[in-house]
This record gives C-alpha cells, sequence and structure tokens, in this order.
C-alpha cells in the first residue's frame, strides 16, 4: 500500500498523458475514485499545451505542460498513458522522483527491443509498479476467476478465445487462469480466409487458444474448460450441450433502462457468482465521448489496476512489469513461428526473459 493508504488517506494520483485513453478510461476512472475517497488526482501534464488544457479543464483539474512545474511531494503515484516510445523519457522525466513513486503504467509498456531495454532499466528504480492491463481484469473475466477459484469446474483445463484479446491482451487474459504461467511451446494454424489460430501450451496441460484476428463486430467471447464444468459466454453451448456431459454455465447481463451493463452473473451458478458495477453507472453518467459497453468495461477493468494501490488482495500485485513485457513480446514470437518450444520455461525462465536480457 501506499503511505497514504495506511494512514487511511486517499492516495496522491499525477496523469501523464492527455490523449484517448486518458480522456476515456484513465480520468474517467480516477474521477470515479476520488469520489470514493480512494485517490485524490494532483493533475494532468501533457507537453502540448492544445491538448492538455482543454483536458485540464474539462477534468477540472490542474494542468502541467512541465513536470518542472509540479511539486512531486505531493504526489504517491503517477499513472502513464503515452505511446510506448514515450515511456523511457517518461520514465527519465520521473527519475528524480523514483524512489518514492509508484508507476501505473500503460500497456503495451514496450514494443520494440530498444524500447523493452530502456523502460526496463527504469522501471526497476521505482517504488512500485503497476502495470494497466485492464483487458483481464474486466467484470465477466474476473467473475471467471472467481468460478474457477471456487471450484465451480473443476481443473481449469484451458481458455478459448474466439475474436477476442487483441495480441498482448489476450495472452495477459489466458495466463491469468493458470497464475501468469509461461507457454512451453505454441503453435500456429491457419483458418483460411478467416484468420489465424494460436495455440499455447503451458504446465500441467493447460492450453490456451487464441482464435482471430480480433474483429470487434463478429461473433466473439470466450470459454473456459474445467474438468468438472465450462464456462462461456457463447449461448449455443448449452443449447446444443457441448460440455461433453460437464455443467455448462453461462455469462449473463442486466442493464439499466439506459443500456449500460449493472451486473454480470452466472446462469446457474448461484447468487455468491455475481459481480454488481455500480462504478459502470457512473461513468457511462460522466461527460465522455465513448459511452460503449467495451470501453465502460475497459474502464471497470482499469479500476481494478488503481484498487491495487489500497487491497492487498488484488490480482494485479502478481502481474508487474515482467508479465507486460512477456506478453508484448510472446504474442508477436508465436505468430511468427519463434516461439514452438521455450526450453527455458522448465528451469524457471523464458525466451522473452533472455531477450530483456540481451536488449540491455
Amino acid at each position: 500500500m501506499t503511505e497514504a493508504a495506511c494512514a487511511g488517506q486517499p492516495a496522491r494520483v499525477l496523469m501523464i498523458g492527455a490523449g484517448r485513453r486518458a480522456k476515456n478510461n484513465f480520468l474517467p476512472v480516477l474521477t470515479y475514485l476520488e469520489t470514493q475517497g480512494a485517490v485524490e488526482i494532483v493533475g494532468v501534464h501533457a507537453r502540448t499545451a492544445a491538448n492538455l488544457y482543454p483536458v485540464a479543464e474539462h477534468w477540472r483539474i490542474p494542468g502541467f505542460t512541465s513536470t518542472s512545474e509540479i511539486d512531486f511531494s505531493k504526489v504517491e503515484a503517477v499513472a502513464i498513458s503515452v505511446p510506448p516510445a514515450q515511456n523511457g523519457p517518461v520514465l527519465q522525466s520521473l527519475e528524480p522522483h523514483a524512489s518514492r513513486l509508484t508507476i501505473l503504467i500503460d500497456t503495451p509498456v514496450a514494443f520494440s527491443r530498444g524500447e523493452l531495454a530502456l523502460t526496463d532499466r527504469l522501471l526497476k528504480k521505482f517504488k512500485r509498479v503497476f502495470v494497466a492491463e485492464d483487458y483481464m481484469n474486466f467484470p465477466p473475466f474476473e467473475l471467471m476467476r472467481m468460478a474457477v477459484k471456487g471450484g465451480l469446474v473443476g481443473n481449469v483445463m484451458g481458455v478459448t478465445l474466439t475474436n477476442i484479446g487483441y495480441m498482448y491482451h489476450g495472452l495477459a487474459l489466458v495466463r491469468s487462469f493458470c497464475g501468469f504461467g509461461r507457454a512451453r511451446s505454441t503453435w500456429k494454424k491457419s483458418a483460411g480466409t478467416y484468420g489465424t489460430i494460436v495455440g499455447y501450451n503451458f504446465a500441467n496441460g493447460f492450453k490456451g487458444i487464441v482464435i482471430g484476428p480480433y474483429r470487434r463486430e463478429s461473433t466473439s467471447g470466450i470459454t473456459v474448460e474445467g474438468t468438472r464444468g465450462i464456462l462461456s459466454d457463447f449461448p449455443g453451448d448449452k443449447a446444443f450441450e457441448q460440455g461433453a456431459g460437464r455443467s455448462i454455465y453461462i455469462l449473463k447481463y442486466d442493464r439499466a433502462e439506459e443500456g449500460y451493463i449493472t451486473r454480470v452473473w452466472l446462469d446457474g451458478a448461484g447468487p455468491e457468482y455475481a459481480i454488481d458495477l455500480p462504478q459502470l453507472g457512473a461513468m457511462y453518467n460522466m461527460d465522455i465521448v465513448d459511452r460503449s459497453d467495451l470501453n465502460l468495461l475497459r474502464g471497470c477493468g482499469l479500476m481494478r489496476v488503481f484498487q491495487a494501490l489500497n487491497e492487498v488482495e488484488n490480482i494485479n500485485h502478481s502481474y508487474g512489469r515482467a508479465n507486460a513485457f512477456y506478453d508484448s513480446f510472446a504474442p508477436r514470437l508465436a505468430a511468427k513461428g519463434l516461439l514452438a518450444a521455450d526450453p527455458l520455461t522448465w528451469i524457471g525462465s523464458d525466451a522473452v526473459s533472455l531477450l530483456r536480457a540481451v536488449s540491455r
């Protein structure tokens, strides 16, 4: 926890970045958390005044065009949402304050070997680092992990993503069901004109399959298979009895009259397997451009990352920069057939860790 959280005070957060993600996700999330007494927004920083000041005015927070204008003695955590190539320079500007700052950095953290080397070296210097991998934190996926942890489907065997989970988001989600293990091998198959199928094989027989490419408007969903049951958001699975004798629990959504989601639950699983979403409704009623389900769920997922500032039991404590780097590079290696086997996983390492080592 931050010192403020330990003392019962809100964590003081500076936002760096004033682009689409900041406006549609980070600042709505921080604004909601501020109303709950969990954070205090110190302000927003961006180098370009034309981008910065309309955002600062819209959210009624101080705007800074230079970090030299900021009193870092009043900042405990910094949320960074800029293009990956800018992560290094931003972190360098914060380096003098690294020992006392917590960083919450957006994905992808790095997308090239040069970015990997620089951001990896710099992030090690900060007090704590959380990665804003919001996708794996979407409420439906959090609910499914809850069901797995509760033993509803027995031992989890694998996860299949169909038309969802772009690259690093998809692999992070798959691995969230197996303790963020590294893939021991991968494979790729063509799906004809439709796209590709990429498979990931992990320890203990756990498997991940990602069918893509991601198409926002196509039929899509997730299936989690266990030894005794299946979790799915494909109603057809239950209708056509595709569980091979296992119980099938279908993801359901309740909605307000305005159309936004108020609750997610698993049909047939009992009242304990449900998550209410008052925060989604609160963000829907803010003055934001994108009120789509996808964007509001992004906000809910991002909120779980920020809540790790004050929570001991939070999956985002287990993610961190090493997992973020892995999920950024491993899917691209797998898609190119360059991760057919990863013998380093047998000794507790992985190919991306080797890439990090030789990129320094």
